[in-house]
This record gives C-alpha cells, sequence and structure tokens, in this order.
C-alpha cells in the first residue's frame, strides 16, 4: 500500500445564513492497486458529518475515516518572543496604572486644599494675614495645578489604552501558534482515503463539507427617483471567522439555513394551584465605611511668594466630537441570481479573497428597480406637517431583513430596518415630510347650549373645518386621520351630526378620510360637526376641546 499527501486546494466558498460550505480540489498521482491517501490540517470548525467526497479516475474509493487530531508542534522561539513581549507590555501597563493612581491620590488631595483653605481664609483675612490679591494667586495656582494633572492624568489613561490594545493583539498572536490551556484550540480534522486504483494514474478528488464561524448579513441602499420608482441594491457583509482564509476563491451567497428544521410534538400542559413559598429572614447587611480623607495643610507663605496670572490657567481642554464615519466605498460587482424553492444564491462573477478575521467584507450582490405608488398623510396626531411614503410591490426576489439607508433623489432621509419581505409582498418606505399638500384644522364654532340646562345638563356643540390645498398639482390619495371626542361613561354623550364628506371609516370616533387629490384642483374643505352632552359641573379628563 502506498500512502500519499493529497494537497487539495480550496476553490468555492458557499456562505449561508450561519455557516459556509467549503469545496476543494486537487490531483493525487496513484499506483496500481490499494493507496492511502491523507488529507491533513483541515480547520477544527468543519462539521464532520457534513463530509462529502468525491473522485474521478480509474479507480474507487473504498473506505472514508475521519479522525480528529490535537497539534503538539508550535514555533517555540517565535512563541518565547511574543511572550516576552507580552510580559513586557504587561509592565508597563501595571507601571502606568501605579501612576494613575498617584495622579489621582494627588488631584484628589489638591481639591482638598482647595475646600479646606475656602474654609480657613476668611480667618486669616480678618487677621489681616493674608490680601485679596493673594486670594486671587491662590485661585489661580490651584487652577493650573488641577488643569495640569488632568491633562496628565488624559495622557496616561490614553497611554494605558494603547498598551492595552497592544497586549491583546499579542496575545492574538499567541493564540494563533497554538498556545492554548484548551486543548480544542490545537485541534484539526484529518481525512484518510482508502483509494483501489485499476492502474497508476492521476485521480481528481473533490471534497466538500460545512463550517462554522461564517456568516453574511445584508444590508441595503434604497433609492427613490422622482417618478416613484425604486431602487434596491442589496450589499452583504461577509463575515470569515473560519480561521481559514479564503484566497482567490469563487463565492456564493445563499439566503438559506442550514439550521436543521425539527417538527415537535407538544408536551402536557400542566397546571396546579398556587403554593406560596417560605422564605428566610433577610439578615442584615453590613456596611462598610469608607474612612475620612485627610487634612491637608495649606502654606500661606508659599502662596505669598508665588504670583501667577489668570491668563496662565487655560481650564479643562474640550474634547472633539468624534465624527461618524464614512461609509466604505464599495466596487461594483457582477453576479447572476437563481432561485429554487424560495432560495437564492448570489453567484459572483468574479475571485475573491476574503481574510479571516473580525472585520466584516462588504460586497454588492444585486439590484433590482421596483415600481412604486406615492401616498400623502396627514394625522391630528402632527397637525403641522403633512407626510408621505412609497407603497411597493416586490417582485420574484426574497429580500432579507436587515438595515437600509434611504434616499430620495440625493437627499438621505434616514435610515430603517427591512423585515423579511416574500415575493410579490407589498410593504411602505420612505415616510418623510412633504410640501406638495398643506392640511389645516380649524374650531370654526363652539357653543354651550341652553336647552337641557334646567335638567342639570350641559351641551357643547362644536363646528371644525379641515381645508387641504393641493399645492403641486398631486394626484395621488391623502389620507387623513382625524379624531373627536370618545366617551367610555354613561354620564357624558358625544353625537355626531353631519359631514360635508362621509369619512370612509370611523373607529372609536378616528375618522379616516381617503381623498384623490386628482378631484382636488387647488382647495377643498371638509366640514363636521358634533355635539357633547354630559351632567353639570362634571370634572371631564382630559379636558374637552
Amino acid at each position: 500500500m502506498s500512502t500519499l499527501d493529497a494537497n487539495l486546494k480550496l476553490q468555492k466558498v458557499t456562505v449561508f445564513q450561519s455557516s459556509c460550505m467549503f469545496k476543494m480540489e486537487g490531483t493525487v498521482k496513484c499506483k496500481k492497486g490499494e493507496n492511502e491517501i491523507i488529507i491533513d490540517s483541515l480547520t477544527r470548525k468543519m462539521d464532520k458529518n457534513s463530509v462529502r467526497i468525491k473522485g474521478q479516475g480509474y479507480g474507487r474509493i473504498a473506505n472514508i475515516i475521519i479522525e480528529k487530531m490535537f497539534s503538539g508542534d508550535l514555533d517555540k522561539e517565535e512563541l518565547k518572543k511574543l511572550m516576552d513581549k507580552r510580559d513586557k507590555l504587561v509592565k508597563t501597563k501595571n507601571e502606568i496604572e501605579d501612576s494613575l493612581k498617584d495622579l489621582q491620590n494627588l488631584k484628589a488631595k489638591k481639591e482638598i486644599a482647595i475646600e479646606t483653605f475656602a474654609n480657613e481664609f476668611p480667618k486669616y483675612y480678618s487677621l489681616g494675614k493674608i490680601k485679596i490679591e493673594d486670594v486671587n494667586q491662590l485661585d489661580s495656582l490651584f487652577k493650573e495645578q488641577i488643569a495640569e494633572l488632568s491633562k496628565n492624568l488624559r495622557k496616561l489613561n490614553e497611554e494605558n489604552n494603547e498598551t492595552e490594545i497592544k497586549i491583546n493583539e499579542v496575545a492574538s498572536k499567541i493564540n494563533q501558534l497554538g498556545y492554548s490551556t484548551n486543548r480544542e484550540v490545537n485541534a484539526y480534522f484529518r481525512i484518510l482515503i482508502i483509494l483501489d486504483a485499476e492502474k497508476e494514474s492521476d485521480f481528481l478528488l473533490e471534497l466538500s463539507f460545512t463550517v462554522s464561524d461564517a456568516s453574511w448579513q445584508p444590508f441595503y441602499d434604497i433609492i427613490i427617483d422622482e417618478n416613484h420608482k425604486v431602487q434596491i441594491n442589496l450589499m452583504g457583509n461577509i463575515f470569515n471567522r473560519t480561521g481559514v482564509d479564503w484566497n482567490e476563491v469563487d463565492l456564493e451567497i445563499s439566503t438559506a439555513s442550514v439550521t436543521p428544521v425539527k417538527m415537535d410534538k407538544p408536551t402536557p400542559y400542566n397546571i396546579n394551584h398556587y403554593i406560596p413559598i417560605k422564605y428566610s429572614p433577610a439578615k442584615p447587611m453590613r456596611v462598610r465605611r469608607r474612612p475620612a480623607a485627610p487634612v491637608v495643610a495649606v502654606d500661606m507663605d508659599f502662596i505669598a511668594q508665588r504670583s501667577i496670572s489668570a491668563d496662565e490657567f487655560g481650564g479643562f481642554d474640550d474634547l472633539p466630537e468624534a465624527e461618524p464615519a464614512p461609509p466604505p466605498e464599495l466596487n461594483i460587482v457582477e453576479s447572476t441570481v437563481s432561485s429554487n424553492f424560495g432560495v437564492q444564491v448570489y453567484t459572483l462573477n468574479t475571485k475573491f479573497t476574503v481574510k479571516s478575521d473580525k472585520n466584516p467584507k462588504p460586497i454588492p450582490l444585486f439590484k433590482q428597480e421596483l415600481p412604486s405608488i406615492k401616498q400623502y398623510f396627514w394625522s391630528t396626531s402632527s397637525p403641522d406637517r403633512v407626510l408621505c411614503n412609497n407603497k411597493i410591490k416586490n417582485k420574484d426576489r426574497l429580500i432579507l431583513p436587515g438595515s437600509a439607508k434611504v434616499y430620495v433623489g440625493d437627499e438621505f432621509i434616514g435610515e430603517t430596518s427591512l423585515d423579511l419581505i416574500g415575493p410579490n409582498e407589498e410593504f411602505k418606505l420612505g415616510e418623510r415630510i412633504t410640501y406638495d399638500v398643506k392640511v389645516k384644522k380649524e374650531m370654526k364654532v363652539k357653543n354651550k347650549s341652553k336647552e337641557g340646562a334646567f335638567k342639570g345638563k350641559t351641551s357643547i356643540n362644536y363646528r371644525f373645518t379641515i381645508e387641504i390645498s393641493n399645492l403641486k398639482n398631486v394626484t395621488e390619495d391623502l389620507i387623513i386621520y382625524d379624531r373627536i371626542p370618545h366617551s367610555v361613561s354613561e354620564k357624558i354623550k358625544v353625537k355626531l351630526l353631519d359631514f360635508s364628506i362621509e369619512p370612509d371609516s370611523n373607529v372609536m370616533n378616528v375618522l379616516k378620510f381617503v381623498l384623490n387629490m386628482e378631484e382636488v384642483k387647488e382647495k377643498r374643505v371638509i366640514t363636521y360637526n358634533y355635539e357633547i352632552t354630559h351632567e353639570k359641573d362634571l370634572d371631564i379628563r382630559p379636558n374637552l376641546p
């Protein structure tokens, strides 16, 4: 039996929502008879139950054995350098933290000195031992010292953070070398293939398996143009944490999830009566008191000798606000889309390299244009503005949940999140303020009726108008939501009298009007009346209009 090493190359990666699939290929020169082919150093994140092997050549695969191995081969010299570097950085970090504590203690003492002086200086001033000029000098002195201490504290904190980042980077490199108390970190898989060859020849092997710690997340740029066409640009953030770099591979992005689906029968629905739980009485807590801060003496002679200008004190530096990071620039990538049983696969028409790290790699996947209908809305909850959005009907593509940046023309109007949208499903997007239509509601009449006063009741008659102005020849629908009081008390009666335009719906006196703005050339007014009758001197909450 001959033993051969198969050096298979990663050719293709299919990324699912929570994992990925590797496809590796390679050629092995087999001798006639039984050959033992070893595929070594496969990632420990491989799912051994998903392994599939195909072969092409003069022979057949007699057996496949998958073994989990543990590596002990470490680059000891490199490891020692990294560990020495880490120890030096840890020592530096400890020294910085000690300096931080000293500065914080010193700053606390200075602040106590300021408080002590504030309590003591009236006595010295009354005895003529200190002048008001000395007080001003002292104030400037302390301000300068506090500012300098604060500046040094900020500087030390920055150095401490930078050192901690360097320690984490070195620790990550140490872990990459396999140095860990966790034996699983050093694990890998080995596949042993027993191949019976008919004659000496090359044999092509194809290996595929799923790997965890890879995923992708969709996000969108959505542009609504002046003709109400909606362009949806689907992009994906690819996460590769498999421990294997994908170098110049064919890349596919799939909406499928390899999470197993199982239908479980319901368990019994058990109920019981309430049984109170007895608690033991809680033990009293012991309160530890912090020791009082030490009193720091103030050297008045030193203060009298020191002359400080108020201009020398710069105060605390204002930290600048962090500017938002600009969106990453994405290269246009052509892809083909296939769909089968609701699962969509985006095949990129170029080779890709995705390093194994914590950073996502954004890739444009698909672009489609959908028609939409613009709708206008006004509500009495926000009476000072009219809103509009676009009602869109999806085509045969599945739109996955993800964040979406929405633009109207070149104007960015906000970021939202999309739910799962199936093929041919309608959804709404791009809610924004519009000035194409103006709506104004006014109370025209409010009269208290004398009828029923002798019966101990009060009646109020209201008359409102809603004026709609079509400012830019809008032809789409305007939906108006108005409301009038709705009584949940038998002592208060609300009676609708008349409407110039009947509402399309009335749910608990929330009125909905749908107007075709093509019929509203310039202006239209909706008028309605209602009457509220209640017992006299009744306190109504909330207050009536």
